[in-house]
C-alpha cells in the first residue's frame, strides 16, 4: 500500500470514528433553525404557534440566525415553542450582550442557539438531597427538570456562552403535585437554577429560585421567567425560596451554598456514599466533621436510611420540636415508625448530644424494623473494660450493635456509652448500617 492510500484510508477511519460518535446524539435531538424568511415571511408558519413535540428527540436545539433575531427583535416580535412537557415565549433580545459585537467583527455568520436537554443525563439527586431539601421547606416535583444553554455561534459554532439572559424566558410548566402538607399556592411551585459546570468543578455554588411565579391550580401549571443562560432547572415547590430569592431571614434553613468533604478526611469514602444515598446533605456547609452531632441531625440520617415515608402523625408530641424545626418531618417520621423516642414523654432534645448508648439503641430498632435477626447476646459487650457501665436500658441495644458490627470500641478496649460521637464517626457507623441493610 502507497503512502496516499495509507493516508487515505486514515482518513475514512478517523470519519466513521466521527460518525459513530456524532450520530447517536444527533438522532436524540430535534433541531429547529430560524431564518430572515421564517419571520418574513412565514416560511415555518406563526412564530405563536412553533412546536418541537418527538418524544424521541430529549434534546431540543433553537438556532436563531442574527439577521432573523435583529428582525424580531425591531419588530418586537416572540417566539412561542411548544416543547411537550413546556411551552416556552421568549424574544431574542435574550441574547442581548457585549459578546454580539465581537462575535460580528470576526466577519463570520452569527447566529443565536438555546439547548433544552430534557432528560438530563447528570443525575440531580447528587446536588438536591429531597430528604435533607425537605426539611428546609424545598420540595422537588415530578419531572420536569433540564438543562439550557445559551450561546452566540460564529460559523455555527460556540463563540460564546451566556450565564444570564437580558430579558427573561418565559415557561409555563404543566406540574404533578403530590405533597400532601402544602397546596400548589401556599408552596410557591416556581423553578430553581443550578450553576452545573461550577458544581461539577466542586466550586462552591447555591440552589437559586425564579422569582415572580404565577400559579394556576385549575389547569395545574405555573409560569415563571427564567433568567439564567446556562445551567440546571428544577422545578421545586420552596416555602421560603432559595438563593438569591429567598425571604427566610436565617431562622428557618440554613445556606444551601456548597461544601465537599475535605480532601483526605478519613471519613470520606463513608460520607461520600451517605451523601450519594441521599442519606446526609450533599453539602457540608455549617456542619464540622470533628463535632459531636446531636439527636436531631443523627435522628434524621437515620430516618434516610430506612428510606422511610414521612409520617407526622404523631407531630405535638414534643414541646421542643415544633414545625420551624428543621428535623420536625424526620423525627416525627421515626416516632411514628417506632425507630425515636424521646427523653422524656414530652421533649426529644434534638440539639442535645448524642451518646454512643442512645445510638446503639436505635440502630437495634432500625435493625428490627427491617426483620434482621439479632444477636443479644452480651458477651462481647461485656469483654469492653467498661461494658457494665451501660445503662440498663440500653444494654440490649449496645449488645445488638456491637454483635452486628455497628459500633466497635474505643482506643483502650473501651465501648464508651455515654460518651458522644463526632459527626463523622456517626456517619461512619449509619454508613455501616446502610450497607447491610441495602
Amino acid at each position: 500500500m502507497n503512502k496516499k492510500s495509507s493516508l487515505l484510508l486514515m482518513l475514512v477511519t478517523v470519519l466513521i470514528l466521527v460518525l459513530a460518535i456524532s450520530l447517536p446524539a444527533m438522532a436524540a435531538t430535534q433541531y429547529t433553525t430560524i431564518t430572515l424568511n421564517d419571520v418574513q415571511y412565514g416560511d415555518k408558519g406563526s412564530l405563536d404557534d412553533l412546536s418541537m413535540l418527538d418524544s424521541t428527540k430529549k434534546t431540543k436545539v433553537i438556532i436563531i440566525e442574527k439577521n432573523a433575531a435583529d428582525y424580531m427583535i425591531k419588530n418586537n416580535q416572540n417566539m412561542t415553542m411548544d416543547l411537550g412537557d413546556w411551552v416556552i415565549t421568549f424574544s431574542p433580545s435574550i441574547f442581548q450582550c457585549d459578546a454580539i459585537a465581537k462575535a460580528v467583527a470576526t466577519r463570520e455568520p452569527v447566529s443565536y442557539k438555546l439547548t433544552f436537554e430534557t432528560a438530563p443525563s447528570t443525575s440531580i439527586s447528587t446536588y438536591f438531597s429531597e430528604i435533607s431539601q425537605a426539611a428546609k421547606g424545598n420540595y422537588r416535583l415530578n419531572d420536569g427538570e433540564f438543562t439550557l444553554e445559551a450561546e452566540i455561534l460564529t460559523a455555527g459554532t460556540n463563540y460564546y456562552t451566556l450565564e444570564n439572559l437580558a430579558s427573561p424566558i418565559k415557561i409555563t410548566y404543566e406540574y404533578e403535585w403530590t405533597i400532601s402538607d402544602y397546596n400548589a399556592k401556599e408552596a410557591k411551585l416556581t423553578y430553581a437554577w443550578l450553576d452545573l459546570d461550577a458544581a461539577k468543578k466542586g466550586k462552591k455554588v447555591e440552589w437559586q429560585t425564579m422569582s415572580g411565579a404565577v400559579v394556576d391550580t385549575e389547569k395545574d401549571t405555573f409560569k415563571v421567567g427564567l433568567t439564567k443562560g446556562t445551567g440546571y432547572y428544577l422545578p421545586v415547590a420552596s416555602t421560603y425560596g432559595m438563593g438569591a430569592n429567598s425571604t427566610d431571614d436565617g431562622s428557618n434553613t440554613p445556606t444551601d451554598t456548597y461544601v465537599p468533604i475535605p480532601t483526605g478526611h478519613w471519613a470520606a469514602s463513608d460520607i461520600a456514599n451517605m451523601q450519594n444515598n441521599l442519606v446526609v446533605p450533599y453539602s457540608l456547609a455549617g456542619i464540622n466533621l470533628s463535632e459531636p452531632i446531636t439527636r436531631g441531625e443523627f435522628a434524621s440520617y437515620i430516618v434516610n436510611v430506612l428510606r422511610l415515608t414521612p409520617n407526622t402523625t404523631a407531630a405535638g408530641k414534643f414541646s421542643d420540636v415544633s414545625t420551624s424545626n428543621k428535623y420536625y418531618t424526620a423525627i416525627y417520621t421515626g416516632v411514628a415508625n417506632g425507630i425515636l423516642k424521646g427523653v422524656t414523654e414530652t421533649t426529644f432534645a434534638p440539639t442535645a448530644k448524642i451518646s454512643r448508648q442512645e445510638m446503639a439503641v436505635m440502630f437495634q430498632r432500625a435493625l428490627l424494623y427491617k426483620a434482621v435477626t439479632v444477636n443479644k447476646d452480651t458477651a462481647k459487650l461485656n469483654a469492653f473494660n467498661d461494658g457494665a457501665k451501660v445503662s440498663s436500658w440500653a444494654t440490649e441495644g449496645a449488645a445488638v450493635a456491637v454483635n452486628a458490627g455497628l459500633i466497635l470500641g474505643q482506643n483502650g478496649n473501651y465501648f464508651a456509652p455515654k460518651a458522644n460521637a463526632t459527626w463523622a464517626e456517626a456517619v461512619v457507623m449509619l454508613n455501616r448500617l446502610y450497607e447491610q441493610l441495602y
